[in-house]
């Protein structure tokens, strides 16, 4: 029992590291908004309303984890800076951008935690304004969804320079910005 309690305590360790807290928070708001966005699909399809509202409380849930996630991105953009200042500015440089971009497009997980929150409240199959609530929260839990994958993948180009050589939308994207 003793080595269990010191192996949960070795693997819990690294959650004091702000810098690795970042990177754990991230899938969270990307698999929580689209689990969350199939689910009230097929909630709605099933005519399920305490899963409707359970689907919905997941997804503004998941939205809001953007709060705690930019503030340890910010604390760890400034140890990154301060280690690849020198061998690597370029690295930093990268780094900054993407969450100076995050922190500008903060507005779609908010969108998306609020649409979410009134049609949990409402209930999506109450009257029209809770549908036009759920509609609204899926159609940008589609778009926030995207939106981070887009910016998980150049966070990874930053951190595996092998994915450089692939032709991913992204990539193409970024090859025609430097153009």
């Amino acid at each position: 029992m003793n080595s269990f309690f010191s192996r949960f305590t070795e693997l819990i360790s690294p959650l004091k590291d702000g810098d690795y807290l970042y990177l754990l928070l991230e899938p969270l708001f990307i698999y929580g908004i689209t689990l969350g966005a199939l689910g009230i699909i097929i909630a709605y399809i099933i005519n399920n309303t305490p899963f409707q509202i359970l689907t919905l409380s997941l997804i503004a849930l998941s939205a809001l984890t953007i709060f705690p996630y930019l503030s340890l991105r910010q604390k760890a953009q400034q140890r990154i800076e301060q280690v690849y200042k020198i061998e690597a500015p370029a690295r930093a440089a990268q780094f900054k951008e993407i969450t100076e971009n995050r922190q500008a497009h903060l507005w779609l997980y908010l969108v998306v935690a609020i649409t979410a929150g009134f049609a949990a409240m409402i209930g999506p199959r109450r009257n029209r304004l809770g549908l036009l609530f759920a509609v609204v929260c899926i159609a940008f839990s589609g778009r926030t969804v995207l939106y981070s994958l887009s910016m998980h993948y150049q966070d990874t180009l930053i951190a595996q320079a092998h994915l450089k050589h692939n032709q991913s939308p992204v990539q193409k994207r970024l090859q025609d910005k430097s153009e």
